[in-house]
């Protein structure tokens, strides 16, 4: 029997060029799910807006799976895509077996009324695979960090007020 490694993930951030709206951010989302089909590509993307200083920006992080060639290639074209600046490459590496095996790119954190989308919440992230070791839990941290970043603002507006 084999052990080996079967699937190659990778796990990057990165800032938005400009805020996306709920329509930019499906049709990102379809063109993501289309071409990582051809491709067996598998993962998650969110999507989140915070207060950063005196301004509010969009930041991604997104966890994509699959063969080591595509992954590579699909990585180098985000970088290119001029929606994405300040691309950082938080982990890469083989892993026995994906961690969204049905998931061609579903998730983000705008409502979106589409079959296929839903809006992140807590509740997501208490099974697994985020709640093992791995590269899922970048997510779970980027998403409860975010949250955070959110309550704290909300909690200084209300002192101010």
């Amino acid at each position: 029997m084999n052990n080996s490694p079967t699937s190659y993930y990778l796990v990057y951030t990165s800032l938005a060029k400009t805020l996306m709206s709920s329509a930019a951010l499906l049709e990102l989302l379809q063109e993501s799910q289309a071409e990582n089909e051809k491709l067996a590509i598998t993962g998650m993307l969110i999507y989140m807006e915070t207060r950063f200083l005196d301004r509010l920006e969009g930041r991604f992080m997104q966890l994509i799976e699959g063969e080591k060639t595509a992954i590579v290639q699909l990585y180098e074209k985000i970088n290119r895509d001029p929606r994405h600046q300040q691309l950082i490459l938080l982990a890469s590496g083989e892993q026995k077996a994906p961690n969204f095996p049905r998931w061609s790119m579903s998730f983000i954190s705008k409502p979106i009324d589409q079959h296929g989308y839903r809006e992140l919440d807590m509740a997501l992230f208490e099974v697994e695979p985020f709640t093992v070791d791995g590269p899922a839990c970048f997510l779970k941290e980027f998403y409860q960090y975010n949250i955070h970043l959110r309550h704290e603002e909300l909690r200084r507006f209300e002192d101010a007020s």
